[in-house]
């Protein structure tokens, strides 16, 4: 029964966060070691999961179980309201992980040791738990959460408390809360093919083609993948990534951008100048600091 399964919560809090991201930003995958409540205040974004993609507006809120492979996309400005917790105070990583997650393109493993235990929810609900409208309280009992700083045993106390009715008001049972994902599909070759990218979108001989070869697929099935996920074909996910980078050399080093072009993975540096123009609706030379 949940009434059963929420009696035995005692949450230990991880980090928070809040912030706006702008249109087109697209997180690199990640896995988290304990849970992740994520509410979008205002926007659109999708929350795409091993399990599915996950469409949410404005009022919308997910819960991230641990080590789900994801990533966030924001098809419009959005804002966001992040908590992080776990259930039974047992996250290791709370306490000898330098961050609460890890990317997929970094260097470190993700360590299953470290993640907090995920309970097994009653029939008919699952992880990832998606709202897309959830009820009106708990807007407010989130801003409310951001502004204790526990300081002291009672504002931990009432930090909890304040937790524990954010958890409720989520669980809270209505068709329109348990709206399923849209396009509920395994995200297997989406994922791997994006960290292939994410890792090596440097190599100049990293091509759709082999991307495609890689995951045993047909390059317009990838393309197809890759524009239902992310709105665009990993052609454009691979330039974008490139641009990103040669942007970051622009601005932070001596490189001529000749050399930038080569070490963004470019055969051809005119070739980077011009998508490079057509991008951001300037040369490469304009954006030196």
């Amino acid at each position: 029964m949940l009434s059963d399964l929420l009696m035995t919560l005692n949450p230990g809090h991880g980090p928070v966060w809040s912030g706006s991201w702008p249109r087109g930003r697209i997180e690199p995958n990640r896995r988290i070691y304990d849970f992740e409540l994520v509410y979008f205040s205002c926007g659109e974004g999708r929350v795409v999961t091993e399990k599915g993609t996950f469409h949410c507006v404005g009022g919308s809120a997910i819960l991230i179980p641990p080590g789900m492979t994801h990533c966030t996309i924001a098809d419009t400005a959005v804002e966001r309201w992040c908590i992080h917790f776990d259930w039974y105070s047992d996250c290791r990583a709370h306490r000898e992980a330098p961050l609460i997650f890890v990317y997929a393109d970094d260097s470190g493993e993700y360590r299953p040791e470290l993640a907090a235990a995920v309970p097994e929810l009653p029939s008919g609900l699952d992880f990832p738990l998606f709202r897309r409208r959830v009820p009106r309280k708990l807007p407010e009992r989130i801003h409310r959460h951001f502004q204790i700083y526990p300081d002291s045993p009672g504002r931990r106390l009432e930090r909890k408390g304040i937790l524990l009715e954010i958890l409720g008001l989520l669980f809270q049972e209505s068709a329109e809360e348990h709206a399923p994902a849209e396009g509920k599909h395994p995200n297997r070759t989406f994922f791997r093919t994006k960290n292939r990218i994410d890792g090596a979108f440097c190599d100049p001989d990293l091509s759709v083609a082999l991307l495609a070869e890689e995951a045993c697929v047909t390059p317009n099935h990838l393309s197809r993948v890759f524009k239902r996920e992310l709105g665009i074909s990993p052609l454009d996910y691979l330039l974008a990534r490139r641009l990103e980078h040669a942007s970051k050399l622009l601005r932070g080093s001596v490189m001529t951008v000749r050399e930038i072009a080569f070490a963004c993975g470019f055969h051809d540096p005119n070739y980077f100048i011009r998508v490079y123009r057509k991008r951001t609706g300037a040369p490469p030379g304009a954006s030196r600091t």
